[in-house]
């Protein structure tokens, strides 16, 4: 684990961490782009645009207070609360699909999204809290 976070500055600020989150979600955005070319209804470009944003107002939020409660020295709770937080909106937005009374094939390609955008947007935060919990905080960062 020390080889993750060696050399690097753990706390890069939020401004940071939100400008990779958002770099990465606009990647996988332009490699889902073929695909959502060809689909209609939930599947389309919109339905792309909006589980990339679902994901990226989520991971955001998370990462905003998993970097406030990692400041004062409480980890496990940031990585546990900005799980949950990360993790709620689409899993509603999953059940609402499901209830609506729509043929799931129709929504397979937006759930498809959705899964994306949130395996990505999982890794950059785990890489965040890796780097902020290796205790390596630059001077006044830690209090």
């Amino acid at each position: 684990m020390h080889g993750l976070t060696n050399g690097q500055v753990a706390n890069q600020g939020f401004l940071r961490s939100a400008l990779v989150l958002a770099g990465c979600v606009l990647t996988v955005a332009l490699l889902l782009l073929p695909i959502a070319l060809r689909q209609t209804g939930t599947g389309s470009l919109l339905g792309l645009a909006a589980a990339g944003g679902i994901c990226l107002f989520t991971a955001c939020l998370a990462e905003l207070i998993s970097c406030t409660l990692a400041k004062s020295g409480a980890h496990l709770p940031a990585v546990m609360l900005s799980m949950g937080l990360r993790m709620l909106p689409p899993l509603v937005v999953c059940l609402l699909l499901a209830v609506s009374g729509a043929d799931g094939m129709q929504h397979l390609p937006f759930v498809g999204y959705l899964m994306a955008f949130y395996l990505v947007t999982l890794s950059a935060e785990t890489w965040f809290a890796v780097k902020r919990a290796g205790g390596k905080f630059s001077n006044g960062d830690r209090k």
